[in-house]
């Protein structure tokens, strides 16, 4: 029998029922027998929900920037859902005042909540399972620093007064450059694997053109496109997928 926590989170029951718990949510919120609520207290509702997802995009996308790729703008659609949710609470207690009322409210923003982050992992892949989301270990796990294996001392010197960035050295930067080394050199005894999702529209003009010159550089390379997009359901797949080829072929497993 499955554990509440091996459940997935991608895929199964699990997703489409919080999904639909969600739904359930949302109406409660929005549709209470109160004109006032209707023709006022919704409308400022959601302006301000809209309002406030804008700006925290503006923030992220064009000030903050924390990621190299651009958050989904579906992102930011769910993130306003969540903010409306939230934003309706008290109204929606305020039109029955009572404890029943305020019970059901607070449970259909919560599961609203839970609905918005399960679509939100679902873009991202990122906790395939409840464990992962709640930050539980698997037993079928180890450290690897638990792993035992031969001490290996590696001499070295600091990289920093040997190499330093271009700035601003056009040839410098294309001696270092991933692409002009595979144009202008040959690499015969290299193997690799590209994979790339058939959906990423940023990336797979970018990984298509990169196996192209490895191959043209004589490498020994593969090019699997997986469906899906930009994510790390596809990622995991693809290491799982592939790996065991390159390492066969370096002769690192039989």
């Amino acid at each position: 029998m499955t554990r509440i926590t091996d459940l997935s989170l991608l895929t199964g029951w699990l997703p489409v029922v919080l999904t639909v718990l969600g739904a359930v949510g949302a109406v409660w919120l929005l549709l209470p027998r109160a004109r006032r609520y209707v023709t006022t207290v919704m409308p400022i509702v959601v302006l301000t929900a809209v309002v406030l997802t804008v700006a925290l995009y503006l923030f992220v996308e064009e000030v903050w920037r924390p990621f190299t790729d651009p958050i989904a703008v579906s992102v930011y659609a769910l993130i306003g859902v969540a903010v409306a949710a939230v934003l309706l609470v008290v109204p929606r207690i305020l039109v029955r005042r009572t404890v029943w009322t305020g019970v059901v409210t607070v449970l259909a923003a919560a599961v609203v909540l839970l609905a918005v982050g399960v679509r939100i992992n679902l873009e991202y892949a990122s906790y395939p399972t409840v464990s992962a989301a709640l930050g539980i270990e698997q037993v079928d796990r180890i450290d690897a620093a638990e792993l035992t294996g031969r001490e290996q001392v590696i001499s070295a010197r600091p990289l920093e007064p040997a190499w330093h960035a271009p700035g601003g050295d056009t040839e410098a930067l294309l001696r270092t450059d991933p692409l002009e080394l595979l144009r202008s050199r040959a690499y015969p005894d290299s193997v690799g694997a590209f994979v790339v999702g058939a959906d990423d529209e940023t990336y797979r003009p970018q990984v298509e053109r990169m196996y192209q010159a490895a191959k043209d550089a004589g490498m020994d390379v593969r090019l699997r496109i997986l469906p899906g997009g930009h994510n790390f359901a596809l990622w995991e797949f693809g290491l799982r997928d592939q790996l065991p080829w390159p390492a066969t072929r370096l002769g690192l497993t039989p």
